[in-house]
């Protein structure tokens, strides 16, 4: 979350004062859940002494403690089948490096590891995980550029399964909630998945 920290840094830290509501809105784009983010906006308003100065720092407390202190480890993938892994989030937050570290982990740990680029849409994003992919020798699966994201990640987990691989992380589109197309677009992968699998994706990652 580097990004959502020098956010908000450079929209309060020059300000006399906290605007709630725009902190709420920064919390809420930054794909933390909207409970989530309530939370911690009401929190932050009940800290003592909190002005624009510190408030960055204390924002990355108030954050640390609402999150487990130990990563939840990830299903065992099934017999014969790749667990399949969405990385899925608002644009800007880190997915595609997110993929790509998540990949590297599994790898490191004996995994076979297979990425897919279904970003097919932004410019350079393709690129940018191959280039990742590349430097850590990690398999990819890409489409055309423009192809349907959902295409991308069928093929993907075609390959992934007639391959052996254990893990398939799909890198996809970023995306606010309230886009319905978007939303509706990982509904489509979702259903191509289930083609092959019906339990695919088997854990969605933010």
């Amino acid at each position: 979350m580097a990004g959502f920290f020098k956010k908000l840094f450079t929209k309060f830290s020059r300000s006399s004062r906290i605007d709630w509501e725009e902190l709420e809105a920064e919390l809420v784009a930054a794909d933390i859940g909207i409970r989530r983010a309530m939370g911690i906006a009401d929190q932050l308003k009940e800290s003592k002494g909190l002005d624009a100065e510190n408030l960055v720092e204390s924002t990355r407390e108030v954050l640390r403690r609402a999150f487990p202190s130990t990563a939840p480890s990830l299903p065992v993938p099934p017999e014969g089948k790749p667990l399949v892994i969405l990385v899925v989030g608002v644009n800007g937050t880190g997915k595609t490096t997110s993929a790509v570290k998540l990949a590297h982990l599994l790898q490191k740990q004996g995994s076979r590891v297979l990425l897919a680029a279904a970003d097919t849409f932004r410019a350079a994003a393709v690129e940018q995980l191959q280039s990742w992919a590349d430097k850590l020798n990690i398999p990819i699966c890409k489409g055309a550029p423009g192809q349907d994201p959902a295409s991308v990640c069928y093929e993907a987990h075609t390959q992934a399964i007639r391959e052996g691989f254990q893990y398939l992380i799909c890198d996809t589109a970023g995306r606010l909630h309230t886009r319905h197309n978007l939303m509706e677009e990982l509904s489509k992968i979702r259903r191509t998945l289930a083609k092959q699998d019906a339990s695919a994706p088997t854990a969605p990652c933010w």
